[in-house]
């Protein structure tokens, strides 16, 4: 990346650092709302699928969306799309933003790095990431999928047996 698209990338972002031990913090006003735009989209999953949301926890989401994988009917590719449309989008996030951090490390040198709490440990004060560190946004979707993965290779796995 040249310097130039460096520092006008930082500028935009408004990372910066108050002191040497003080950590580097995204302050982006609209990096920050499209970080919580992106996190409240998994309120929009139930609505697509056409459940609620089980107030006991249950998995009525992810016997949903399995469903939803498995069917293969063409009315559906489109909400399958759009699935996979929201996790690709929390994806994209998270690989810009601790793409960028490692990217101030390296760009601001080691002892910007030493002095920077934020981009040497996980756990950190900085409130950004912390969104960025908690688990999935869609775990009933990525559940369905290591279901229906495990489905598929039993299904394989006793369709090999029984046919030999």
């Amino acid at each position: 990346m040249d310097p130039d698209d460096f520092l006008r990338l930082k500028n935009q972002l408004s990372i910066k650092a108050s002191s040497e031990s003080e950590a580097f913090c995204f302050r982006s006003k609209g990096l920050i709302d499209i970080t919580k735009l992106s996190k409240d989209l998994k309120h929009k999953v139930p609505a697509i699928l056409g459940v609620e949301v089980d107030p006991k926890g249950g998995p009525r989401i992810q016997e949903a969306v399995m469903k939803l994988y498995h069917s293969h009917k063409k009315s559906d590719s489109g909400k399958i799309h759009l699935l996979q449309a929201l996790q690709a989008n929390e994806s994209g996030l998270k690989r810009f933003f601790f793409s960028y951090r490692q990217l101030i490390m390296t760009v601001m040198g080691s002892l910007e790095a030493r002095g920077n709490r934020c981009l040497n440990l996980t756990e950190s004060a900085d409130s950004l990431s912390q969104i960025f560190l908690e688990p999935t946004y869609f775990p009933s979707l990525d559940a369905a999928k290591t279901f229906l993965g495990d489905f598929w290779q039993y299904e394989h796995g006793v369709m090999k047996t029984t046919r030999s």
